[in-house]
């Protein structure tokens, strides 16, 4: 058999077929024209396949229909839904509506959170349980010789018995916050306990000062409620007050548990750097510092603390001056 090999050269198929007429053996040509068109037809195949977009985008298109980043970006995509709705006019009259006789219970959620009205460092020093007619005048000293004003959550059947201190502490411009009447905690277990609790408390207060404090503050006595079964913190703030828990303190009340190796100036020093080690770095919280007026201990490191805080680069102020309340 001849192949052409010029500019003239024919197709393969073509010239199998011619060669058929030549004196071969039939059954070898036979063989070489059916290799031939195997060929042909597997190349025009092929071919075909690649020229075809049908062919192969069945494969690719047909399986990312059904991806799993779809599934993932629905709730995405599905958040405007069920936000649109709450800046449409129409649902805001209407909800305002509703709100008008259930307001008093949205003020306890709106109060649980932590405010921090300034942009810097502000130490909130409070002192609980007082007046006291040991400590009370030396703590007032020390704030004056600093010129800090702190917090004075007092009770009020020992400002009964310690007037003079109680007016020492208005005269010279410090808030003063209602720790209960007694401190009785079975009677602030319930609303109509709690209600009656700030109610003497304020009687036995204007009593004394010829009037109330002008912004209510309240802490509970041991901390306010976690589980709050009895929603006393609702309770709390649809009687106007503000709650406020601490996030530091130097442990006073626990003076007795000093360590054998160590003084009590000591262990109350390393306590409060412990705890302000914790509450300084609780995200948009205001830090504020639990001490009791009760024990002399304390007023013996206020002046330390309140330059370890100076140091720290903290201000002072009363928690007056804050918006709303603090809990834990």
């Amino acid at each position: 058999m001849r192949i052409n090999s010029g500019p003239d050269r024919q197709n393969p198929l073509i010239s199998a077929f011619s060669d058929l007429k030549k004196p071969f053996n039939n059954k070898i040509a036979l063989l070489l024209t059916a290799l031939l068109c195997t060929f042909i037809l597997i190349s025009c195949e092929a071919s075909a396949f690649e020229a075809d977009p049908t062919a192969s985008d069945l494969t690719v298109t047909d399986s990312p229909e059904i991806p799993v980043e779809p599934d993932e970006t629905e709730p995405i995509e599905s958040e405007p839904e069920t936000t649109a709705p709450e800046i449409e006019p129409e649902p805001l009259e209407s909800e305002s509506l509703e709100t008008e006789t259930i307001e008093t219970e949205s003020e306890p959620a709106a109060a649980e959170v932590s405010i921090a009205v300034s942009t810097g460092k502000i130490a909130y020093l409070t002192f609980d349980d007082g007046p006291d007619k040991n400590n009370t005048g030396r703590i007032l000293d020390i704030l004056d010789e600093y010129d800090v004003k702190a917090t004075f959550f007092v009770v009020g059947t020992r400002a009964e018995r310690c007037p003079g201190q109680l007016k020492d502490i208005a005269e010279r411009g410090h808030a003063i916050g209602c720790h209960s009447y007694d401190h009785d905690y079975s009677r602030l277990k319930t609303a109509d306990g709690l209600t009656a609790e700030i109610s003497d408390w304020e009687s036995a207060v204007e009593e004394i000062l010829g009037e109330l404090p002008p912004s209510k503050l309240f802490r509970f006595p041991g901390g306010s409620p976690i589980k709050d079964e009895n929603n006393l913190k609702s309770v709390l703030a649809e009687l106007g007050y503000s709650g406020f828990d601490w996030n530091c303190l130097n442990n006073d009340c626990l003076v007795k548990k000093c360590p054998a190796d160590m003084t009590e100036d000591e262990w109350l020093k390393q306590s409060f750097i412990d705890a302000y080690n914790y509450g300084s770095k609780l995200k948009n919280a205001p830090l504020i510092i639990l001490m009791h007026e009760t024990y002399s201990q304390t007023a013996d490191m206020l002046g330390w603390a309140i330059e370890f805080l100076q140091s720290e680069g903290y201000t002072f102020a009363a928690l007056d001056e804050l918006q709303g309340s603090w809990y834990y």
